[in-house]
């Protein structure tokens, strides 16, 4: 047996039992669902596969900036697995999965793609905090709310990813690539990094498409919480829900726990218990939420890795 082959057979039996220990930890939440009404726990799993599709979507359309036109067999399922990778392992391993995935199939530069992800980072960052500010008006101008810490994160996060917009557009790119020529690692990094920003222009398209997926996400995401405030009888509100979903988005940009595991319950918990919400009956609803999203990730992570692995696509 090969190296490579050595080494997939171990990647499937890390994922397999993964799969298992991580079912086995959470086995107490999972035993919540059966004790509601199906027809209540109906919108959650639709939300969670409407949820999984829009990931697959935005994978999608950022290969479209290069006019790479992936099958939907590769860019669902590699989104698939890839979530299920940053929901059993830590420092978002699905990230490499779709860059190794890339270079193997599309000869696609590990430069570029260290370049695309950096300007998926800003671009993620700056929408879910336009969001987060939109949900703060929101619930301020019909409902006469306001949390000052969480509208200054999404102030700060607005203003830092304006910031780092506007180095793109104004740095000497050759200026600064005449400075780096002689290390060709960094060289490597910041030629992709131009040639990512460069393709923003050139396919307006996938980029509308690309912003789109990203805001149907965000109300995606805080329909689910609604839904599972609704199965415990909670009376919580859209713009709310968009609140805490956009300061669990943001987090995600700094967090490296599995599945951003921890801390998306904590902010939950904490924005929930602020309105008044038991600490008890918050972390129930924060279960609910991380239950339905892993069902449908291991769901459609678990197949998509092996039939990816049977074709030697990963």
């Amino acid at each position: 047996m090969s190296f490579k082959n050595i080494v997939k057979l171990l990647l499937s039996v890390l994922v397999l039992g993964g799969t298992i220990y991580y079912v086995y930890l959470h086995l107490g939440d999972f035993q919540v669902l059966p004790a509601f009404n199906l027809a209540a726990v109906v919108p959650l799993i639709i939300t969670s596969l409407a949820f999984q599709f829009l990931q697959a979507l935005i994978f999608k359309y950022q290969t479209e900036l290069f006019s790479l036109n992936l099958s939907m067999k590769h860019w669902f399922g590699l989104a698939a697995t890839s979530a299920m990778y940053n929901l059993l392992f830590p420092a978002r391993g699905g990230l490499l999965a779709r860059g190794y995935f890339l270079q193997k199939k599309y000869q696609f530069r590990y430069s570029y793609y260290a370049g695309l992800m950096l300007i998926m980072l800003i671009l993620g960052l700056s929408i879910t905090s336009f969001a987060s500010l939109v949900a703060h008006a929101w619930n301020y101008y019909s409902y006469a709310w306001f949390n000052k810490p969480t509208f200054m994160v999404a102030i700060s996060a607005l203003l830092a990813s304006a910031i780092m917009f506007l180095f793109i557009s104004i740095v000497p790119k050759k200026r600064i690539g005449e400075m780096v020529k002689n290390w060709s690692r960094i060289n490597s990094l910041w030629e992709g990094f131009c040639q990512i920003s460069s393709q923003l222009n050139l396919n307006r398209k996938a980029l509308f498409l690309l912003i789109l997926s990203f805001l149907v996400t965000v109300l995606v995401m805080s329909a689910r919480l609604l839904f599972s405030g609704n199965l415990l009888g909670l009376n919580l509100t859209l713009p709310y829900c968009m609140v805490i979903q956009t300061m669990v988005g943001l987090s995600v940009f700094v967090s490296f726990t599995p599945g951003n595991l921890g801390i998306k319950e904590g902010i939950i918990v904490a924005l929930l218990t602020a309105q008044g919400i038991t600490p008890e009956t918050a972390i129930i609803v924060a279960a609910v939420d991380r239950l339905c999203s892993a069902l449908i990730i291991l769901l459609f992570g678990v197949p998509f890795h092996f039939v990816l692995i049977r074709d030697n696509e990963l």
